[in-house]
């Protein structure tokens, strides 16, 4: 868990722990995640390997039509969502190994989570969220029940917020105001000063032809109170 919810003052950025080193892009049709031995087993922790979430079936121009999970060392993958015309995800485990989900799906953002007050999944349906990404905040086993899964996202006006497990996703901290610049998220993760930290992809150029110049779009890093 984030103490206060707020961001780290002063900003203290470091470089990514692996997988979350690794590039994520504006709408990113796979994952990757640290995780336990096997789904629903955290017997061995969540250090264990690196799993992939992936839009199965995917188009560039169409999306895809289901969200997967496999362990990316080899084995089976397991179809977590079917639906139609997704184009981007982002993936998490529990402290349980059960996965988390957020994707958007015919440009609506939908977050597919095990609510343990039912028990059983459930779809949450976030219709103005820009960009979903999670997190396991701490997937050390020191940190034992205080661990969150965090969902990062922005909104149309390009404030920066976040959900929080425990909360059942429920409750929205703004962590920064609107700021049109702020086009997408890219990786987050904690960083090697033990520190989530998050990436925001902003506009190259506002005065270019359209607004947009996503080749490449440069970024801004984040860190957050440890």
């Amino acid at each position: 868990m984030m103490p206060d919810n707020v961001l780290s003052t002063p900003n203290v950025p470091g470089g990514f722990l692996s997988p979350d080193d690794r590039p994520v892009g504006q709408f990113p049709p796979v994952a990757y995640e640290l995780g336990g031995v096997a789904l629903n087993d955290p017997s061995q922790g969540l250090q264990v390997q690196v799993w992939v979430f992936e839009i199965t079936n995917y188009d560039p121009v169409m999306g895809g039509d289901g969200v997967s999970v496999r362990p990316e060392a080899g084995g089976a993958p397991v179809v977590f969502y079917t639906g139609a015309g997704i184009t981007e995800v982002s993936g998490a485990f529990d402290a349980n190994m059960n996965p988390t989900i957020a994707f958007v799906e015919a440009g609506v953002t939908k977050l597919r989570w095990y609510d343990s007050s039912l028990p059983g999944y459930v779809v949450t349906v976030f219709p103005d969220y820009i960009s979903p990404r999670l997190t396991l905040d701490d997937k050390r086993e020191a940190a034992g029940s205080s661990r969150d899964i965090l969902l990062f996202y922005l909104l149309p006006g390009g404030s920066l917020n976040h959900r929080i497990q425990r909360d059942r996703y429920g409750v929205e901290y703004q962590l920064m105001t609107d700021d049109p610049r702020r086009v997408a998220l890219g990786r987050i993760g904690m960083n090697d000063g033990f520190r989530m930290q998050i990436e925001i992809l902003i506009l190259y150029d506002p005065a270019s032809v359209d607004g947009w110049d996503r080749s490449p779009l440069p970024a801004e890093d984040w860190s957050f109170a440890p």
